[in-house]
């Protein structure tokens, strides 16, 4: 008997007596591919390449349930306080993918501060070390040093459109795949048109407000020509929110990041219902 898991310390450790060496395989869930690890010793390359989504869910499953019902419950009964867990492979995307996004998000500003105080004692030293003593040359060399920190806020709002950009990729790739699944047309309403599903009002408002004042202003990111923006009422109406973002005419500002998590938590919420609707949930096998 084989079977696939995510810990193989739990299942060495509690099946001790019924897996053999050898026997056991665990899906690492490396990449795209199902990479198949014997207990024994690593294979050189993976077994399947770009098919975990659609390989490593069914033998886990298959393989998984029948070893419970079959074996692990007959001789230890105390195993069925365990549960082992089968991620949907699409949902289990798009949970990830957005808890990085959102982690991104949430470490730059420490990043650039921790990178900053760094900074500031290098240039402290590299003051005192060529000024021969002398306090105002000190002072003058560590001044002029730290103004490479004045284009700290370019480098946050270049940061903060990179990720916004990102996010809103996750948005779209996430709605292709679930659409190429259901067979519809690219759009979340023609997913819930071919299911037969609905989803709630706060999902609806999100997508209206994702389909349009945040597609225009990714657009404007993505496309604007020397800063000739367009559709700017709703560059100017996303700014009066005062939520990190500035728009005056000239320039368009990320000054934080409240904005963006704001969106990817709409998205994600839409993703996360859907997925739900669609039946793409987590299974726990032997709970």
């Amino acid at each position: 008997m084989r079977c696939i898991i995510y810990s193989h310390h739990w299942l060495q450790s509690i099946l001790s007596s019924i897996v053999k060496e050898g026997d056991l395989y665990i899906d690492t869930g490396v990449g795209l591919s199902a990479l198949l690890v014997s207990t024994i010793r690593a294979m050189r390359r993976p077994l399947w390449r770009g098919t975990s989504d659609r390989l490593a869910p069914r033998f886990l499953f298959l393989y998984i349930k029948k070893y419970i019902t079959d074996s692990v419950v007959a001789k230890n009964p105390n195993c069925l306080a365990m549960a082992i867990v089968l991620r949907h492979p699409i949902a289990a995307k798009i949970e990830d993918r957005a808890s990085f996004l959102s982690s991104l998000l949430k470490e730059y500003p420490k990043f650039l501060n921790e990178w900053e105080n760094n900074a500031e004692k290098e240039f402290a030293q590299i003051a005192k070390d060529n000024s021969d003593g002398d306090i105002e040359v000190e002072s003058t060399i560590y001044s002029s040093l730290c103004s490479a920190f004045n284009d700290n806020a370019d480098k946050m709002n270049m940061f903060y459109q990179s990720v916004f950009l990102m996010c809103y990729s996750y948005y779209e790739s996430c709605v292709a795949q679930l659409s190429r699944n259901a067979n519809a047309k690219e759009s979340i309403f023609a997913i819930c048109k071919s299911k037969s599903i609905s989803l709630s009002d706060e999902s609806l408002e999100a997508i209206n407000y994702l389909q349009n004042d945040i597609n225009d202003l990714r657009n404007n990111i993505c496309h604007n020509n020397l800063g000739t923006f367009r559709k700017t009422d709703t560059l100017k109406r996303l700014s009066e929110l005062n939520i990190g973002f500035e728009y005056n005419d000239h320039t368009l500002t990320f000054t934080d990041s409240k904005l963006i998590i704001d969106v990817l938590d709409k998205m994600h919420m839409v993703l996360h219902e859907l997925c739900e609707k669609l039946g793409y949930k987590t299974k726990f096998i032997g709970k």
